[in-house]
């Protein structure tokens, strides 16, 4: 069963898996059946919650006893270049404030933070892995090719967002410049991020 709150996402990936059973609903009002699943699984989605401890709550009210949680989040944006240097970069273009490094996708970045969430949701003996991972961007893009992307992603969308064309076309030459220095010996970007792997198990 998948869940997203956007219309769009839940029909992508209907095209994507049509035998599977897919909702759109927010997860903080979401009437699932009680304990009707044995696992509860998000990459990147629950640091968007609203109201994360009413979210996680509900989640666990789903979930039957025994079972399993986990979910990957961001660390804060600092500990993942394939954040700054895009932004870093825009900000020398547009007049911008830097969001807030423990905001929006990196608000989940503290291991402390989600056990304490976890646990007052419901869920027992959460655990957090780190994991440094060096990411080739796109699987393989040069950074004329991986500029376009990096500006419409996460904190750099946020401080591009109604720009003009040519601040635009600005701001992806200056990301393409600084792509330029991340490079492995093929010429494809490759930038780190730090994520966080946190599992817990719903009470008996």
């Amino acid at each position: 069963t998948g869940l997203d709150i956007s219309a769009d996402m839940v029909e992508a990936a209907r095209s994507t898996a049509p035998g599977g059973e897919f909702v759109v609903a927010d997860a903080v009002t979401w009437a699932a059946p009680d304990a009707a699943f044995d696992v509860v699984l998000s990459r990147f989605g629950v640091m968007f919650f609203d109201d994360p401890q009413r979210a996680f709550t509900n989640l666990a009210r789903a979930t039957a006893p025994g079972g399993r949680l986990a979910v990957a989040t961001w660390a804060a944006r600092p500990a993942s270049s394939m954040f700054d240097v895009p932004l870093y970069a825009a900000l020398a273009i547009v007049d911008a404030p830097a969001p807030p490094p423990d905001q929006g996708p990196f608000s989940l970045h503290h291991p402390g933070l989600l056990a304490d969430l976890l646990t007052a949701s419901g869920w027992w003996r959460p655990s957090t892995t780190v994991h440094d991972l060096d990411l080739l961007l796109g699987g393989g893009l040069t950074p004329e090719e991986a500029a376009p992307g990096c500006v419409d992603l996460g904190p750099t969308r946020v401080v591009t967002e109604g720009v003009d064309e040519g601040t635009r076309r600005r701001v992806v030459d200056a990301v393409t410049e600084a792509l330029r220095d991340h490079v492995d010996a093929d010429g494809h970007v490759v930038l780190a991020g730090r994520v966080l792997v946190t599992t817990a198990q719903r009470g008996e």
